[in-house]
Order: structure tokens, then C-alpha cells, then sequence
């Protein structure tokens, strides 16, 4: 079996793990890509593709292809009706065959691509809705008169 240059996008979503849900921004996800292309570190694994930066953002058709390829396979699931919000399924996160297709310090490198991704895309947003559900217990306290969570008592 040989590898095509959308394994690679795959394969960080893969290990991104089960269930692990975040915003479907195509264009983002392209400029993401497109930075990890520009990193000395993963130029050689990341040379398939060819953005073209003449866009309102840097395109690339293994990003797009590979984004399509994984929703009609049901690997990177929409949860709702908007389609704006991605889960990577159970068979994405144990579906692991094509890593046979990368030498280990490819694997290394996608799976630091993976955790970029989480921080960029999923840690950094669920940090806003913790903190954003802060506000809420805080202002649920000051209606309520609770003076230590007002205080700062999470």
C-alpha cells in the first residue's frame, strides 16, 4: 500500500482521539497546515503539498480532499445541522493502518502536528468556555448574594 499526501492529515486527526470535538473552520485548518509547512522541522513530511497563498487563505486541495474524504467516510463526523462542529469518530482514533506507511520520526511529527492542532484548536477553546462559564457561576453567585464565590471561589 502506498501513502498519499491526505494520510497525513488523517493521521493528526487520528491522533487527535475518540470523541474529541471542535469547530469545523476549513480556512483555518488550511493555514494551520500551511504554517506546519513552513516549519524547517516538518518541511521535508509536509513537501506533498502545495498551498497557493495568492487565496483569501492558503489553499490546498490534500487539505480540502483529505477534509472531504473523512466526513464521507463518517471518520470526522458533523454533530449537528449547521455542520460546524467536527467529532473525530471511534474509528478514526483506532484506525491506525496507515502509520504503517510513515517511519517513526514521521510519526513523531505528525503526532506533534496533532498536539498543535489540540492547542490551537481545541484546548484554547475550551479554555473560553471554562472561562466563560466562570463568568456565569459568578454572576449566578452575586444575584444569589454568595459572597464567597463571588470572591473567587470556584
Amino acid at each position: 500500500m502506498n501513502r498519499v499526501p491526505s494520510d497525513i492529515i488523517k493521521c493528526v486527526f487520528h491522533f487527535l482521539g475518540s470523541g474529541t470535538r471542535f469547530k469545523a473552520q476549513h480556512p483555518e485548518f488550511h493555514k494551520f497546515f500551511y504554517k506546519m509547512s513552513q516549519l524547517a522541522e516538518y518541511e521535508s513530511l509536509m513537501s506533498c503539498m502545495t498551498f497557493d497563498a495568492s487565496q483569501s487563505y492558503p489553499f490546498c486541495s490534500v487539505v480540502d480532499f483529505a477534509l472531504d474524504r473523512l466526513q464521507l467516510s463518517n471518520l470526522l463526523v458533523s454533530l449537528n445541522p449547521n455542520m460546524d462542529w467536527f467529532e473525530a469518530s471511534e474509528r478514526l482514533a483506532s484506525d491506525i493502518h496507515e502509520l504503517e506507511l510513515f517511519s517513526d520520526e514521521e510519526t513523531r511529527q505528525i503526532k506533534e502536528m496533532a498536539e498543535l492542532f489540540r492547542k490551537e484548536f481545541i484546548d484554547r477553546k475550551r479554555t473560553v468556555a471554562d472561562y466563560n462559564n466562570s463568568l456565569i457561576r459568578k454572576t449566578a453567585a452575586i444575584m444569589r448574594g454568595d459572597r464567597t464565590e463571588m470572591e473567587g471561589g470556584e
